[in-house]
């Protein structure tokens, strides 16, 4: 009933409604006394009249509630009809009765029609005040159900043959004399009548405590002049007395109340109903405007937003996306995310959107397109009273530029800090070393014609140290600045200064360099600091991933480096190879290696900028840089750079 009925009164309303209640039940059991001093004296037809009167009345209130029955489906309005309207057609049984005896019409033996009277009698009553003081307390009674028109075909005949299953036996089963003159309680049926009556109101009251809506207090209202109609009826010692009289036309209030009652309620609930559609219509309006403003704000934002539902199929997307993939919203409508925009036959490989329907977080990825252009993704779940993400907004950002001015800082950064840490260190040998060549160099020559000096541990001073020359020139030229036109240079110096700077950290690791340069080689137009500074990377890449398969000495912990020259375009190019033998790259991973912030090894190891600044860096020298690996066996970089033309 509470998820049904509109007009709910407050709780100062139902404590008012309480008092209105007792007062007018009050006020017609006070009728009492009156009753005992009147002279009053009906008659068969006034009687007849009532009796007809409400029974139309009660026919009435019954069918009005098994209709609210039919347009509610609430099971309470067919119970409680069915007692209006069975104890409405006793009612019009007696009236007929009273017409038809008064005037002999009937044909029946006076036997018969005394106990038929009290049989039809006894059944309508009982069912009228049965039915409210059972339902109420049975809550499988007041439930909804889902199909009206069966449980009204099924339940009314049923209904009816317990009534008339009720007479037949009042009927046949002789009873003792129906009225008590002498006694107080003249009429003990109609008493226990009231007290069943009086249980029904109870339950009435109870459950108008607990909902508190209009209707029940007007069918409380019903119940309560019934019961005082019943008590009252307990007291009639003789037919059409005052008693009599005044108990029938307490039955026609307690039919016309509810009917009252009703009424009100429906034009309460009509009146309800209209105000809420006006709101509910005043709000469409506001929220279609609001969602107008809103999309025109959402197509207005360059960056594409789109909302998935959680088998990725795309609910909605704004004009952003449209433009960046090149198709109509009605063709990436209800389609998979994947399939559509990436032309994949599964979800995307590491998906945030995924990820967000899990942990029900906001989750992000960096990634690249076709087009050679970065975006940064952010999925938003947008979440159902269980906290559940049900849904999630994409947001897209195109960072290329940002993503190229972050590198090219990076790459500048580190440039600088290893150049001053090379020309630190480089001056910080040069001196000591060039002053330990020149002793050695006087001291051969002073030795020379001494046959007991050993000149072999002299040469030996003078070779080591040439070779810690070597290292620092080869630091100094790392640490040169970058000048802004590309010179020509000899790519086997290039090589000799980079390995110099790793070799001694190779030979510790076990890792064994095997260079292929052939001497006639072209001279190339490059920058020579940031080609040595990608040999270094590719050189160290390969360390890592030598030292990740072998631990130490082995036959495959190996870097060889071949140079060779090819023609590209019908430009001849320089060609340098490094092959190692270490874990490889996975054919899944060979395309975006070079993405910025891409990286396989840990956090603490790698940023995922070392390929992507090599990469830049052979761009801007005009070459070109490949990649051929096959996972768990061997990694070939290879780099081809323009041959000098002059």
């Amino acid at each position: 009933m509470e998820s049904i009925d509109l007009a709910i009164h407050s709780r100062a309303q139902k404590r008012i409604y309480f008092i209105v209640l007792g007062v007018m039940i009050a006020f017609f059991g006070s009728t009492y006394p009156l009753l005992i001093v009147s002279k009053y004296k009906g008659s068969a037809d006034i009687h007849a009249t009532i009796e007809v009167v409400g029974a139309l009345f009660g026919l009435v209130a019954g069918f009005v509630f098994i209709v609210h029955f039919w347009a509610l489906f609430n099971r309470f309005h067919l119970f409680l009809g069915l007692a209006f309207f069975i104890n409405g057609a006793e009612d019009l049984v007696h009236g007929v009765l009273s017409f038809s005896i008064e005037r002999d019409w009937t044909g029946l033996p006076a036997s018969s029609l005394d106990r038929f009277v009290p049989g039809t009698y006894v059944a309508g009553r009982f069912m009228h005040a049965l039915i409210p003081a059972v339902i109420i307390f049975i809550p499988a009674f007041l439930m909804d159900t889902r199909n009206s028109k069966r449980e009204t075909l099924l339940i009314c005949p049923i209904m009816f043959v317990i009534t008339i299953i009720i007479t037949t036996v009042a009927f046949h089963i002789p009873l003792p004399s129906f009225i008590y003159p002498e006694k107080f309680i003249s009429r003990p049926v109609d008493f226990i009548s009231a007290i069943i009556f009086a249980i029904a109101l109870g339950g009435f009251l109870w459950k108008y405590n607990r909902d508190r809506t209009t209707l029940t207090w007007w069918i409380s209202l019903s119940i309560g002049i019934n019961m005082v109609g019943q008590v009252l009826m307990s007291f009639s010692k003789l037919l059409y007395d005052p008693f009599f009289d005044i108990a029938h036309l307490y039955k026609v209030l307690g039919y016309l109340i509810p009917l009252l009652g009703f009424s009100l309620y429906q034009i309460t609930v009509i009146t309800e109903r209209k105000r809420a559609e006006m709101e509910l219509r005043e709000s469409e309006s506001k929220f279609r405007g609001l969602s107008r403003e809103f999309h025109i704000i959402l197509d207005a934002i360059d960056e594409p937003l789109i909302k998935l539902s959680p088998e990725l199929k795309i609910l909605w997307t704004n004009h952003s996306t449209t433009d960046m993939f090149g198709k109509e919203i009605s063709d990436i409508k209800g389609q998979y995310c994947y399939k559509v925009l990436f032309n994949r036959s599964i979800p995307c490989y590491d998906c945030p959107t995924l990820k967000c329907f899990q942990t029900g977080k906001t989750e992000n990825i960096q990634f690249s397109t076709s087009d050679d252009r970065f975006w940064d993704l952010y999925a938003f779940p947008t979440k159902d009273e269980n906290g559940k993400a049900n849904n999630v907004i994409e947001i897209c950002k195109d960072i290329t530029e940002e993503t190229a001015l972050q590198t090219e800082s990076m790459r500048t950064c580190q440039t600088v800090q290893m150049g001053l840490l090379s020309a630190s260190v480089a001056h910080e040998i040069n001196n000591p070393i060039y002053g330990i060549i020149n002793c050695a160099q006087l001291l051969l020559e002073e030795s020379k014609d001494i046959k007991e000096v050993d000149h072999s541990i002299i040469n030996m001073i003078l070779k080591e140290s040439n070779r810690v020359a070597d290292v620092t020139r080869s630091l100094l030229s790392f640490s040169r600045d970058k000048e802004d036109v590309k010179s020509s240079c000899n790519i086997h110096e290039i090589i000799s200064d980079t390995l110099t700077l790793t070799r001694a950290m190779m030979r510790k690791e076990g890792i064994n360099v095997k260079a292929y340069i052939p001497t006639n080689l072209p001279e190339i137009i490059v920058y020579p600091q940031q080609i040595q500074q990608v040999f270094l990377n590719i050189i160290n890449n390969a360390r890592y991933t030598l030292n990740e398969k072998y631990s130490g000495a082995h036959k495959n912990n190996i870097i060889e480096i071949i140079v060779g020259e090819v023609m590209i375009n019908d430009c001849p190019h320089i060609q340098v190879i490094f092959y190692d033998r270490g874990k490889g790259i996975p054919n899944d991973n060979i395309d975006r290696v070079m993405n910025p912030f891409f990286t396989t090894k840990p956090k603490s190891k790698g940023t995922g900028l070392g390929l992507s600044i090599c990469n830049n860096i052979i761009k801007d020298n005009d070459g070109k840089i490949e990649i051929d690996s096959a996972e768990g066996e061997f990694t070939k970089m290879i780099i081809s750079l323009p041959v000098n033309k002059l």
